[in-house]
């Protein structure tokens, strides 16, 4: 992002840094631009060589699904997603135990493991759950691997 003035970049640093968005901490500094990395050429045997260029990964794997069962993995949470409102999502479904999986500091993991009282009950989760849109986020339901 660009300003105007430097006295407003250094507002935004101040009021922005370390401030919280979608759980998650933002940095915000100045941009000290692209560091020079090119390799050492004053022949006084310096050790810094130019780095070779990232590789493109290849996309990642759908997680596996599991083999059919009462539990069943319900992903792509947004990070608000609490308990409150996976009961609410899960509403009219015949569950005994859902819980959005959190991290030690309590944020959320993006996901929650849920136990139906059936696999019937789970099948028909999965088969009007997947896919429903959740806070603008697609859901990824489906049998739990574990």
């Amino acid at each position: 992002v660009e300003f105007g003035t430097t006295e407003d970049a250094s507002r935004a640093i101040e009021d922005l840094n370390g401030a919280e968005l979608d759980g998650r901490d933002i940095l915000c500094r100045v941009d000290r631009g692209t560091p020079n990395r090119t390799r050492n050429n004053n022949n006084d045997g310096g050790n810094r060589r130019q780095r070779q260029p990232k590789q493109q990964r290849p996309p990642r794997e759908p997680l596996p699904e599991g083999l059919p069962s009462a539990n069943i993995f319900i992903g792509n949470l947004s990070w608000e997603v609490n308990n409150d409102g996976l009961d609410e999502l899960l509403n009219g479904f015949d569950i005994e135990e859902a819980n959005v999986q959190t991290r030690p500091d309590g944020k959320s993991r993006g996901y929650a493991l849920v136990r139906c009282a059936s696999l019937e009950e789970a099948q028909r989760a999965i088969e009007e759950l997947h896919g429903q849109d959740m806070m603008g986020r697609p859901l990824v339901v489906k049998f739990d691997a574990k």
